[in-house]
């Protein structure tokens, strides 16, 4: 999708996103200013997988919420929060909205039950590539050999080695690091030029 040449306002709905969907977020409203984003999330904060997750007080993580605030804050982003979409927010008013036709909801059924991750591992299967932050959705799709893309730290944990843009862990991934310490943005327009030249 060629969204620089579009010239009606572009509308995008990212529901239950975590970090990918600010990083997202930041391309598309880089690329269009007039875009309008709106991301939905049963979490009370728009990047509660951050401040939530196994070290909320890292000076890494600390770093990367700085990152999503400034996002945030952009004119054409707005986020609801601590919404559960099918109770609080209907799946038939997401269905009615302008939207809707680009709304791919796997909510219901995705993971459920015992056998974790079988679900994300078939709808990864589907996909062209996937792109992450370092979290278990990368680590799955290294593991079954499917392309990813993987954001880094400046500092990353040490599986991830330095200086390089592969990993012998996963053959099909390519690695997109930070050059300057807390500078995600480099990142995101690494990725989006690549992404054109799949295009």
């Amino acid at each position: 999708m060629n969204l620089v040449g579009c010239s009606n306002t572009v509308q995008v709905a990212i529901v239950g996103s975590g970090p990918s969907g600010f990083y997202a977020a930041e391309v598309l409203l880089r690329r269009r200013p007039d875009a309008r984003v709106d991301m939905y999330d049963r979490l009370p904060t728009p990047f509660g997988l951050i401040r939530g997750g196994v070290a909320p007080d890292h000076p890494k993580i600390k770093q990367v919420s700085l990152v999503y605030d400034r996002i945030a804050r952009s004119p054409g982003f707005a986020f609801v929060g601590n919404v559960e979409i099918g109770s609080m927010l209907t799946v038939e008013q997401l269905r009615s909205a302008s939207f809707a036709d680009r709304i791919l909801d796997l909510s219901e059924e995705l993971d459920a039950g015992a056998d974790a991750f079988l679900d994300t591992a078939a709808v990864m299967s589907s996909l062209d590539l996937v792109i992450s932050s370092d979290t278990a959705i990368a680590h799955l799709a290294g593991a079954l050999g499917h392309p990813a893309w993987t954001a880094l730290t400046f500092s990353p944990e040490w599986r991830w080695l330095l200086d390089r843009a592969d990993t012998p862990w996963y053959p099909s991934m390519r690695l997109f690091r930070q050059k300057t310490d807390g500078d995600w943005t480099a990142v995101v327009q690494a990725m989006a030029k690549a992404l054109q030249g799949l295009a």
